[in-house]
């Protein structure tokens, strides 16, 4: 993938956890929350992919002016790609502090 389609796909999710806050995230369907999850494993697979690359430093300069120019509304701009390997926890944060529901929640890919 190039790597204007993994910007693409971390803005996916930095969008909806910057959105989060503001939705009733409680209406989420499961549908919508494995959606979530989906695209918070995949930034967490960028993060873990990146460690120890000759790439890691360009990429965290995109994703830091990613942010900036987002104007995000409810994620200050201290988001990196460190953070983003933390992308699930975020989700279940954001999902107690809404306090949303879930009785099955998404296993991440790597233990099914």
């Amino acid at each position: 993938m190039s790597l204007d389609g993994v910007l693409r796909n971390i803005y996916t999710y930095i969008h909806l956890l910057d959105t989060s806050g503001l939705a009733d995230v409680s209406k989420w369907n499961k549908e919508a929350l494995d959606n979530a999850f989906t695209w918070a494993y995949y930034c967490e697979e960028v993060n873990h992919q990146s460690k120890g690359k000759p790439y890691k430093a360009d990429l965290e300069e995109y994703i830091k002016e990613l942010v900036t120019k987002a104007k995000l509304k409810n994620i200050n701009g201290c988001l990196d790609l460190d953070s983003l390997g933390k992308a699930s926890s975020w989700l279940r944060q954001v999902q107690a502090s809404m306090k949303v529901l879930v009785t099955k929640q998404t296993p991440h890919p790597s233990s099914v």
